[in-house]
This record gives C-alpha cells, structure tokens and sequence, in this order.
C-alpha cells in the first residue's frame, strides 16, 4: 500500500510536469575528431522550429537521423512523444494519449521503444515505464508493472534497466525486466545516469552536507559488491551529462559546453561557448552512435 507522504510527492511531480511545462528547444551540433582524437563542436542547429514557444525535452537519437523526443505545444496540458527525421525533416506524432509520455528510449531487441508514462488514475497518479512496438502494431503495455513511481530509465544489455525512482529519498535501482531480481545501488543520486555498451554506468552521487557531489562509476548490472568508483565533481552541481565511447564526459552549465576524460584532463575543459546564439540554459543531451551529432535542450 503507497504512503501518503508517496501520493503528495507524485502529485507535487504530476502537478509540476503537467502544469507548468517549461518553454524548451532542442537543438543539434555536429562533433568533429581529428586523427588525435580531439574533439569539435560545430554547426548548430533548431530541430524544433515548428514549436520554439512550447515544450520540447528528452531527446533520444536512434540511428544517425532519427530523434525521439516528448513535444507539447504552449498551454498543453502534457506531452507526447514525436519522431523527426534530422536529414530529411520528417516530423511525425508517434504517440497521442490522454497521460503524459517522456524519455522515449529505443530498446535493445531495436523493435520497441520504452517510454515513460504518467498515468492518471482516479485516485493516484503512477509513472510507469511502457514498452511501444516502434512500428505502431499494438498500444503497447508497461514493464516492471508494480514499480508505479519511476522518474527515469536506462536499459541495461537485453535484461534489465536502472530506474531512477521518486520518494524521500530518491533512489537508483538495478532491476531484472522478469522482476526476479532488483538491487538498489544509492540514494540521492541525480537525475541524469549513462550505461554504456560495454555495461558501465555512470551517474551523479548528490552530496552530503559538508561533501561534494561526484559522478561515479560502477557496473551496471549491480551487486552490493560493485565498487563505486568517483570521476569528478560535476560543473557548479549541474546534473546531466553525455558520455562517448572512449569515456570522454561531455557537460554544460549556461551556454557553455566543456568535456573531461580522466585520462586526458586535469579537470573539465572548455569546448564550446554558445552564448552568442538564442539559448541560455542547457541541460539534456544525447550523442549518436556514430558519435557525429549532439542533441541538446536548452531554455
């Protein structure tokens, strides 16, 4: 049975997500590398030309040219998740529901996308991660049915996924898709984790008084056993970040974009600087697989 104290706050969430839509764009920037592997940030473009006044957040980029991403015009009372097409400018409407849907996320048998649900029922509000068969043939259903108050997801190989789940404290999970298994890796962690394709995770550990936050690194699919091992502190308590293939982190605070490796850097470095151009604040990105492109949202 849900606590009281569980219903307000995933209200105060329903009531924050759905009343109060941010104005926000995504925008796209081409990474370029040199035989040394340095990396360039170039050219950037609006992909939301078509909604610049309403919410545009959580992209997702599957393939090269394809974006998921949730979408509300100004005024609406939620988001749904939309499908463009970056080359040619294809925009279709890929999900059109009463709830809300964020974080549309590809998953790995390439056939199904995950996205997160908030579902409005009588007398609670659950967020719900659902599966969608990208092709449209089925409405779909929820995975890990009984976990009613997710804020965020990764999935981990073909098997399982780490949850970000709301209460007091937050909490990061590893959880097993058939629900046999589940193992919780920390509290207060932040909002933004990455798992990478040779089963890494890395996300924010929010500080204690009186101790820094760090990004950290771990296996993904988690035991208690699991070393945590720190990287840095993240740029002036900022809280997303990207990751490429050879571990290179990629952050922003304001309009300005730095990376680190630990390899490479003392601490984090100056990439690009995007405040002559119409965007403030940055927050989510995503990288492509063949690491050319950077999406990111920004106010």
């Amino acid at each position: 049975m849900r606590t009281l104290t569980l219903f307000i706050y995933l209200f105060l969430i329903k009531v924050t997500l759905v009343a109060q839509l941010p104005e926000s764009n995504i925008f796209q920037l081409e990474i370029k590398k040199d035989a040394q592997g340095n990396i360039k940030l170039q050219h950037l473009t609006l992909l939301t030309s078509l909604n610049t006044q309403g919410y545009n957040n959580h992209p997702h980029l599957a393939g090269d040219s394809l974006l998921f991403y949730s979408s509300a015009a100004k005024g609406a009372s939620h988001p749904d998740i939309y499908k463009l097409n970056t080359s040619s400018g294809k925009l279709v409407r890929f999900t059109d529901t009463k709830e809300g849907e964020y974080s549309a996320i590809t998953m790995p048998n390439k056939r199904d996308i995950g996205v997160l649900r908030m579902e409005f029922w009588p007398k609670d509000t659950l967020q719900r991660i659902w599966s969608l068969p990208l092709n449209g043939q089925n409405q779909g259903r929820p995975i890990l049915t009984n976990q009613t108050n997710i804020g965020y997801f990764r999935w981990v190989y073909d098997q399982g996924v780490i949850t970000f789940e709301l209460g007091n404290p937050q909490t990061l999970w590893y959880r097993r898709l058939d629900e046999n298994a589940s193992v919780m890796i920390t509290s207060s962690p932040g909002r933004c984790f990455r798992v990478t394709e040779n089963g890494e995770l890395y996300y924010i550990q929010k500080a204690k008084p009186g101790e820094p936050s760090f990004i950290y690194r771990t296996k993904a699919i988690y035991s208690t056993e699991s070393p945590k091992i720190p990287i840095i502190m993240p740029l002036n308590q900022q809280e997303d970040f990207g990751i490429l293939k050879d571990g290179t982190l990629i952050m922003a605070e304001g309009a300005k974009i730095y990376q680190f490796h630990p390899d490479k850097n003392a601490n984090w470095e100056l990439l690009v600087d995007l405040s002559n151009f119409p965007l403030k604040k940055i927050t989510r990105m995503e990288i492509n697989g063949s690491e050319n492109k950077l999406v990111l949202v920004a106010q």
